[in-house]
C-alpha cells in the first residue's frame, strides 16, 4: 500500500463513522425517539388448570393431550356410586325431617283442640259455680227464716265449694294446655331448622355428585395432561390444563426509564422469534403496579450497605389484535415488542 493511501485511510474511517453517526442520529430523530423496544417479552395466556372437586377413580376419559375443547365439553368422569348413595341418604333425611314437622303440626292442632275443650269446661264450671252460689244464698235465707234445716245449708255450702274447686281445676287445665302448645311450637322451630340443615346437606351431596363429571370451563387446547383412565384422584389434584390460544397476549418487560411516555392504548408491533417474517399488531392494555423485583420470593432490601442501583423492569401487558394468524402463537414463545409513543 502506498504512503498516500495509508495517509487517507484514517480520514476514510473517520468519514464512515461520521456518516454512520449521522444516519443513526437521523433514524433516532425520525423514529427512535417515538418508539421504545424490548426483547424481554413473551407470549402469555390465562391458562386454566383443571382440578376435580371430588376424589375417586376415573372411569371415563374423553379427551387427550393437545386436543381442542369447547366450554361445557365433558373431559372425564369419576366413579359416582358413593356420591349417589350420599344423595339418596340425604333425601331420606329430608323426608324424615319433613314427616317430623307434619307430626309436630298435628300435635299443635291437637293442643289447640284441648285448649278449646278446657275453656268450654271452665265456662261450664263457672256457670255451675254461680248456680250453686245462688243455691247457697237461698238455703242460708231459708235457714234464717226457720223454713229449712241447717243440714241443707251445709250441703249447699259443700256443693258450692266443690264447684269452685272444679273451676280452678278447669283454669289449671287451660294453663297446662297452653304451656304444652307453646312447647310444641318451639319444637316446630327446631323441626324447621332441622329441615333446612338436611336440605343444605342434600344440596352439597348433589353438588358432589354433579362434580364427578368434569367439564371444560373455557374454550382452548388441552396441555399438561396428567389424567389416566383407572387412576384414583383426590379433590384438588391437577389433572390437566386448558390453554385459550385464541386469547393469547404479550407480556413485555420494559426498563423503568422506557416508561416515561408510555400510556395505555398506545399501539405496539410484535415480532416473534418463531416467525421472523411475520409481524403482529396490538396495543397496551395495562402496566404492572410494581416491578418484578417487588413480586419476587425474596425482594431486595436496599436499606443495606451493599446497595447497587439497578434499572428495574416493569411488565406491560399488550393485547394482540384479533385474527386467525394468532392461532400459531403459543404461550412461552419469545418476542420483541416495539411501542409507538406518538
Amino acid at each position: 500500500m502506498s504512503n498516500a493511501s495509508s495517509q487517507k485511510l484514517p480520514f476514510i474511517i473517520i468519514g464512515l463513522l461520521v456518516i454512520a453517526a449521522i444516519g443513526l442520529g437521523i433514524r433516532w430523530y425520525s423514529y427512535g425517539r417515538f418508539h421504545e423496544t424490548t426483547d424481554n417479552a413473551y407470549i402469555r395466556a390465562d391458562t386454566t388448570f383443571i382440578t376435580p372437586r371430588v376424589g375417586g377413580e376415573i372411569v371415563h376419559l374423553l379427551v387427550k393431550n393437545n386436543q381442542a375443547v369447547k366450554t361445557g365439553d365433558l373431559l372425564l368422569k369419576i366413579e359416582d356410586a358413593d356420591y349417589q348413595a350420599k344423595v339418596a341418604n340425604a333425601k331420606a333425611i329430608v323426608a324424615m325431617r319433613e314427616a317430623a314437622l307434619t307430626t309436630n303440626g298435628q300435635q299443635e292442632n291437637t293442643q289447640g283442640e284441648l285448649i278449646n275443650e278446657a275453656q268450654a269446661n271452665l265456662q261450664a264450671a263457672k256457670a255451675e259455680e254461680l248456680r250453686l252460689q245462688q243455691e247457697w244464698q237461698r238455703a242460708k235465707a231459708l235457714v234464717a227464716e226457720g223454713v229449712a234445716t241447717k243440714q241443707r245449708l251445709e250441703s249447699a255450702v259443700a256443693a258450692y265449694q266443690s264447684a269452685v274447686a272444679n273451676s280452678q281445676r278447669a283454669a289449671a287445665s287451660i294453663a297446662a294446655a297452653q304451656a304444652q302448645k307453646k312447647s310444641v311450637g318451639s319444637g316446630r322451630e327446631q323441626a324447621l331448622a332441622e329441615i333446612a340443615a338436611a336440605k343444605a346437606t342434600l344440596k352439597l351431596a348433589e353438588l358432589d355428585l354433579a362434580a364427578t363429571e368434569v367439564r371444560a370451563p373455557i374454550d382452548g387446547v388441552i396441555g399438561n395432561f396428567a389424567a389416566r383412565l383407572g387412576s384414583r384422584v383426590v379433590g384438588g389434584s391437577r389433572l390437566l390444563a386448558i390453554v385459550p390460544l385464541a386469547n393469547v397476549f404479550v407480556e413485555a418487560n420494559f426498563k423503568e426509564t422506557q416508561l416515561t411516555q408510555m400510556q395505555v392504548g398506545q399501539r405496539a408491533e410484535i415480532k416473534v422469534d418463531a416467525y421472523p417474517k411475520q409481524h403482529f399488531l396490538g396495543h397496551i392494555q395495562s402496566v404492572s403496579p410494581a416491578s418484578g423485583a417487588e413480586f419476587a420470593l425474596l425482594p431486595p432490601d436496599n436499606a443495606t450497605g451493599n446497595f447497587n442501583k439497578i434499572v428495574q423492569r416493569l411488565s406491560v401487558k399488550v393485547l394482540l389484535d384479533s385474527g386467525n394468524e394468532l392461532l400459531v402463537l403459543r404461550p412461552g414463545m419469545s418476542a420483541e415488542v416495539t411501542v409507538s409513543l406518538k
